[in-house]
């Protein structure tokens, strides 16, 4: 797939560019220099022609603190990765020598190029733009990424050299779609990088240097993974920046748009009160979760199956979460990551027959295991069918419901578990089942409540 880069200095608009073309607001825009880092990426498809687009940080050669050396390593993998380069300016502000220095390189690396010229918001402005004609270009895009102007204009102008796609490889197998996700200064970044067999991502000592969500495509010979690396979330009245708080929104829409989360916590640190909130949001948009304990080489005389022990006692909700211990220095257990997340993906969106779970059914209702403590009586389920996958959800039907899904869905839930293989999956239920009129055996009425 083509990959095109959108380059240029900083705060001349290139990530609000970026979520103009893609169609989402997926890359930070502030008016400070210096918010986007990472390279952003997204699968973009436009007159039946696809391509891969890249939003980077704004370049300046004159780099200060080692954070911005940083940035400006990704700027230049990105220059050498890219198959074509968009090259955004200010219109507002005219050629600087900044641009000149730009474009200059763009130009020596001998890949097309579109010199776009961004913030025309006016009939005034889109007639202006002149003194550009000196870098020796016939034609420039003049658009404004604000107000929707010229954007057609400029994917005509990247895809027009390209085939239209009428079958992809990518569509025939599935995309995992994997949120990487928790505190800042877990290690999210570096497992990524790991992941994808790229250094795609920043890395760096500082809390927070994640602030976009950053997607990173890595096929395999079966599979095609999209990994996005997100901001460290933490409760918003400990973040101050701007940047940091627009970076957990996109880490939360991040969760959303995922088949699996991988929770990414501190060996030393445990299970913290932010990492038990991540894991409950995961659940509750229904995401597939692997918990990945990272930093396990930095802890010492502390054996692997009470510490599990120890995380599965603090939350109900990751009974039958896979929990793998890992060193993304190292290198411990990163191999496994890949597997256990496509085991949990297939769980996912796993179906199952109807002679599967009377089956199951017939099992769990052996004992009448699911008292009812209200009445002091125990309800047999009397069907159970599967309404939807990804994830699974089952509608059972009861004798009668009240707050019997409340009573039994942990119960139930650990049976399907366990029966039907569903490990890292939250399972839904939906009850049916008469409301208010329960039978008691004993006294052979019937009680209205």
């Amino acid at each position: 797939m083509r990959k095109v880069a959108i380059i240029g200095r900083p705060n001349v608009g290139k990530s609000t560019l970026f979520n103009r073309i893609v169609g989402r607001r997926q890359s930070i825009t502030e008016s400070s220099s210096g918010t986007t880092r990472d390279r952003v990426s997204a699968v973009v498809k436009s007159r039946g022609r696809a391509f891969e687009l890249t939003d980077t940080g704004g370049l300046d050669f004159k780099t200060g603190n080692s954070l911005s050396a940083f940035v400006r390593r990704q700027i230049d993998m990105a220059i050498k990765s890219a198959d074509s380069f968009i090259f955004v300016c200010d219109i507002t502000q005219g050629l600087t020598p900044l641009d000149e220095e730009i474009y200059d390189l763009l130009r020596k690396s001998g890949k097309p190029t579109v010199t776009t010229l961004n913030k025309a918001d006016n009939e005034s402005l889109a007639a202006g733009g002149s003194e550009f004609y000196k870098l020796g270009i016939a034609d420039f895009c003049r658009v404004s990424a604000m107000h929707n102007i010229g954007i057609s204009r400029l994917l005509h102008d990247v895809t027009n050299d390209l085939r239209p796609e009428k079958t992809r490889d990518e569509e025939k197998r599935p995309l995992i779609k994997i949120a990487i996700i928790g505190r800042p200064n877990m290690g999210k970044s570096s497992l990524v990088n790991i992941l994808a067999r790229e250094e795609r991502l920043i890395v760096h000592e500082e809390p927070g240097t994640t602030r976009d969500s950053v997607d990173v495509y890595c096929e395999t010979d079966n599979e095609v993974f999209l990994f996005t690396d997100t901001a460290g979330i933490r409760h918003k009245r400990k973040v101050k920046e701007a940047a940091d708080i627009y970076g957990i929104y996109r880490a939360e829409d991040s969760i959303q748009r995922s088949d699996i989360c991988v929770i990414m916590i501190d060996a030393r640190e445990g299970l913290a009160r932010d990492d038990i909130r991540l894991i409950k949001m995961a659940e509750e948009k229904g995401r597939g979760m692997i918990i990945a304990v990272n930093k396990w080489d930095l802890l010492k005389g502390v054996e692997m199956g009470l510490y599990e022990k120890t995380i599965r006692e603090r939350l109900r909700a990751v009974r039958n979460i896979p929990i793998l211990f890992t060193s993304c220095k190292t290198g411990l257990n990163t191999a496994e990551i890949l597997p256990l997340v496509k085991l949990v993906f297939d769980n996912f969106k796993a179906e199952f027959s109807q002679a599967e779970l009377d089956e199951m059914l017939e099992y769990i209702n052996a004992d009448g295991r699911f008292p009812i403590a209200r009445f002091g009586i125990h309800a047999r389920i009397k069907s159970i069918r599967q309404i939807k996958t990804s994830p699974p959800v089952f509608s059972i039907r009861l004798p009668c419901t009240g707050d019997i899904k409340r009573e039994i869905s942990a119960m139930l839930e650990n049976c399907l578990s366990n029966e039907l293989g569903l490990s890292g999956v939250p399972i839904k239920f939906e009850v049916e089942g008469k409301r208010n009129v329960v039978k008691r055996r004993k006294a052979g009425k019937k009680f209205k409540r």
